[in-house]
């Protein structure tokens, strides 16, 4: 028998993903009591149309970390959100990687939230690296990074155990 952390029985993963990738965009700027408020504000916002219990157990869909970003993080900290695949129905490995390759390369103050499944979790975390073999994380849970022979974008296999969403990928920069 092990202990549980924090994350083995709650699905946070949302609210940190936000407050992490305003961390990398904002950069020093942000205070560890600036986060806890951006948390507070986070919560209180959700409080407004769903229970937090729903929300500890559950998680949160696109809508709702849509919702936070932009209600809680994007007037204050000068950040642009995109959404680059929004149109498209199916988005290729390939297309997909490259596509958040080129966002993250292009500039610093930059990060990238992704939603991935696998057969045991789904989870919300944030890019703040890719490279040609992986993506390296800036993640609430102990995972440091995704390899890319592991990944799909269509589903989860056993051949590719990770499934990478497409439609909930966002990219966020300073303004």
């Amino acid at each position: 028998m092990k202990p549980y952390q924090q994350g083995d029985l709650d699905s946070f993963c949302g609210l940190y993903s936000i407050i992490n990738a305003t961390q990398l965009v904002v950069g020093s700027k942000i205070t560890s009591a600036e986060c806890e408020r951006l948390l507070s504000k986070s919560i209180a916002l959700i409080e407004q149309k769903r229970k937090i219990s729903e929300v500890i157990i559950a998680g949160l869909g696109t809508r709702q970390i849509l919702k936070i970003m932009e209600k809680v993080c994007f007037k204050k900290y000068a950040i642009l959100r995109q959404k680059p695949f929004s149109s498209a129905s199916v988005v290729p490995l390939n297309k997909y990687w490259k596509t958040v390759q080129e966002f993250l390369n292009s500039s610093k103050c930059r990060a990238v939230i992704i939603s991935f499944e696998t057969k045991e979790v789904s989870h919300w975390s944030v890019v703040s690296k890719i490279t040609h073999k992986q993506i390296v994380l800036f993640d609430s849970s102990e995972r440091s990074r995704i390899f890319r022979k592991d990944c799909s974008t269509k589903k989860y296999t056993k051949r590719k155990p990770v499934y990478l969403d497409p439609s909930a990928t966002y990219f966020m920069l300073a303004k």
